[in-house]
């Protein structure tokens, strides 16, 4: 595909779990920075692309369908395979500024990115999640997730929604006086936002970053009550790279993370 485009993939979700040999599916070409949202309770598929100053949300699986366009109030530097921190080691990547998660949940689109330098972050990062209608007529939400302090980063972000509206958004951390490590923040349905809550910790430095990592993080709302959440997320061990599962016990106003 020309540079900067990618394939997108439509599967008809019933048909695939009926275990049809040849599924329903339809296939567009896309900008290379386009997320699929994941919207398995909608009559319609939606791709977000993020910028330095807003989102689109387009209708439909191709970026030339109607789109939404919202703007954020503020713009940020896009960060592009910047360098953070990490205890023992020169420094690790950590990614873009494209969202890496989009999701659909009880009429609303949520997403996230990284951002770069802006009003609104310090130490030149941050994460910033999206509440958005994407239809364009009702009010969303945004808000940023500013690193705390000099030496401290966040990267590869993931969320989920569960079915009261709670919301989890896990990450890496990365400072300098330690090793890279898994941890997310809850934002309960009244809006309030917990303290950063580390899943694992890392265990040593990384010595070699060559190898593709942050994709491989996820939050997923758990099947059999639809409150709690299942998160995987990478940490530093055996000086390279691992995933850790974690579950995320809600309770009213706070979240606790048990350790699997």
């Amino acid at each position: 595909y020309p540079d900067g485009f990618q394939k997108v993939l439509s599967f008809s979700k019933a048909e695939l779990f009926a275990g049809a040999a040849s599924p329903t599916a339809s296939t567009t070409i896309a900008e290379g920075d386009a997320e699929p949202v994941q919207a398995p309770d909608a009559s319609v598929e939606y791709l977000v692309v993020a910028g330095d100053s807003g989102i689109r949300i387009h209708r439909g699986l191709s970026t030339s369908s109607p789109t939404v366009n919202v703007d954020a109030g503020f713009s940020w530097e896009y960060p592009f395979f910047d360098i953070g921190p990490a205890k023992g080691s020169f420094g690790l990547e950590m990614g873009t500024g494209d969202a890496t998660v989009a999701i659909y949940r009880n009429g609303w689109i949520y997403a996230v990115q990284r951002i770069g330098t802006s009003a609104r972050t310090l130490q030149g990062n941050g994460l910033l999640w999206w509440k958005v209608d994407p239809e364009g007529v009702k009010q969303g939400e945004l808000g940023v997730i500013a690193s705390p302090a000099p030496g401290t980063k966040y990267a590869y972000p993931s969320l989920a929604v569960n079915r009261e509206g709670g919301m989890v958004i896990s990450f890496c951390l990365l400072t300098d006086m330690s090793y890279a490590s898994a941890a997310f923040v809850y934002r309960d349905p009244s809006g309030r936002m917990s303290a950063p809550t580390i899943i694992r910790a890392g265990e040593s430095a990384v010595v070699d970053n060559s190898h593709r990592w942050g994709d491989y993080t996820a939050v997923v709302v758990d099947p059999v009550n639809g409150r709690d959440f299942w998160i995987g997320q990478i940490y530093a061990t055996r000086q390279y790279w691992a995933t850790w599962w974690a579950k995320a016990t809600i309770t009213p106003g706070r979240a606790r993370a048990a350790r699997h």
